[in-house]
């Protein structure tokens, strides 16, 4: 605000057009950069109650915050544009995002399933990897400062109170950080590294699954005693039983000894996806949503309808870079997408690396255009067996068969495969036509060999 208290018009050069939000440090606004036309965020931030030496202070700080925000330059992170003064006051000039913050999505009663929860919280730790190999921890993870885009992306907002780390400005007892989120050495005031990101992305994770704060209270000195000497928050029974692996990553992440926790972004990342590849303590199938947390909050202008088949190849070319959740964000994307070249680079944003998302974009691509010419191919086939004379309902195929081909293939294609399964089992005759329908889904024939095995296991 100016000193009359009204919206400012114009910041810098930035033509404003409305206030889209308020924090603890100052105010955001949606405006208009005229020189190129481009929509962005701009973050101001009063210094009104800071005298003269900590007001020299505190810019010196915001700036060097900048430049480190600035080094991040990641699909999964917001951009940052410019920086200047406005009346003596700071601003940061970003990226906008037609979304909303996963806070109000979680406010409006979403409640995302474990598959939903787990590709949520992928694209963060690719953000944080990339922070962390710049020498830039967040400080501040928590599900306000997560925008759910439109086009279905994720990202990772206000690295505002982030630290350089090893930078002059950095110092030993401060308290930064949002209290419910925040680790036990930052509790303390102690020096942060990447792995007090890695703490708040657990207690993140463990509110998405369960359905409630991993660390709540009536006041921050309540929470701070439960993040430093109380019991370690335990998930509801639901998801022990079908996602013990996930509950071993979230154990680990939320470890009070930093020593304890994973010792990369990365790391993490990994082993959330081995987590939720691993089978169910009850044998229950991880079935997917009708519509992803990142999906339902938009209704989308012109969707495409995209046939079956294109989902599904998409889904395998996805599958070696993100893992057994490829199916749930290609169904995601395809809600939104208008053509297949944004479906692709939607897709595209949830590969953290450049190389790897060219690559990607190289392999789509491909698809595309036999897609388009009618001629789409599907991996190298498996031959079938021949079907019998009468082709009995699927009712004649047991159901341990199904079960048995379900487990087979769901750390190959993810919490999809039991659809897939009963698909396939309509109007499959026996049960080794089954199992050569299902091995046809997968891409790599190592994967589909492996899988075959478990047929005769």
């Amino acid at each position: 605000m100016n000193e009359t208290g009204t919206e400012p018009r114009r910041i810098g050069r930035y033509v404003v057009e409305g206030e889209i939000g308020r924090g603890a440090m100052g105010l955001i606004f949606k405006a208009r950069d005229p020189a190129i036309g481009r929509i962005v965020a701009i973050k101001l931030v009063s210094t009104e109650l800071l005298d003269s030496a900590e007001r020299a202070d505190f810019l010196r700080r915001f700036e060097h915050e900048v430049q480190a925000a600035g080094r991040c330059s990641h699909p999964n992170i917001v951009a940052v544009h410019d920086y200047a003064l406005h009346e003596g006051h700071p601003f940061l000039v970003m990226e906008y995002v037609e979304g909303t913050s996963l806070k109000e999505a979680l406010r409006g009663g979403l409640r995302p399933s474990i598959p939903e929860a787990a590709a949520l919280v992928q694209p963060i730790l690719a953000a944080l990897a990339c922070a962390h190999a710049n020498g830039v921890v967040h400080r501040d993870i928590k599900p306000a400062n997560i925008l759910l885009a439109r086009n279905g992306a994720t990202k990772v907002a206000d690295f505002g109170i982030s630290r350089i780390e090893g930078s002059d400005v950095t110092q030993v007892g401060d308290v930064v950080g949002t209290p419910n989120y925040m680790s036990p050495e930052q509790c303390l005031g102690e020096p942060v590294d990447g792995r007090a990101d890695l703490f708040s992305t657990g207690v993140l994770l463990f509110e998405l699954l369960a359905g409630r704060r991993a660390f709540d209270g009536r006041s921050q000195i309540e929470v701070t005693r439960k993040i430093l000497d109380g019991p370690p928050p335990s998930l509801p029974d639901n998801v022990l039983a079908a996602a013990p692996g996930l509950a071993q990553v979230i154990g680990r992440s939320l470890a009070r000894n930093r020593e304890d926790r994973f010792p990369s972004a990365d790391a993490m990342a990994a082993a959330l996806r081995a987590g939720l590849d691993a089978p169910p303590d009850d044998g229950t199938v991880l079935a997917p949503r009708p519509a992803p947390i990142f999906a339902r909050p938009f209704t989308p202008l012109s969707p495409q309808a995209f046939d079956e088949g294109t989902l599904g190849r998409l889904a395998r070319r996805l599958a070696p870079y993100v893992g057994p959740i490829a199916p749930r964000l290609v169904a995601s994307a395809a809600r939104g997408a208008g053509s297949l070249e944004a479906l692709c680079d939607s897709l595209a944003l949830n590969i953290g690396e450049e190389t790897e998302r060219r690559r990607f974009r190289q392999e789509a691509q491909r698809e595309t255009e036999a897609s388009r010419a009618g001629s789409m191919a599907g991996p190298p086939s498996v031959s079938r067996a021949a079907p019998a004379t009468a082709s009995p309902t699927p009712a004649s195929l047991p159901p341990e068969t199904l079960a048995a081909a379900t487990a087979a293939l769901l750390p190959h294609l993810g919490p999809i495969s039991r659809i897939l399964v009963q698909r396939e089992a309509a109007s499959a005759a026996t049960a080794e036509e089954l199992w050569n329908r299902l091995a046809e889904r997968i891409a790599e024939p190592a994967e589909r060999a492996t899988f075959l095995r478990k047929r005769t296991a």
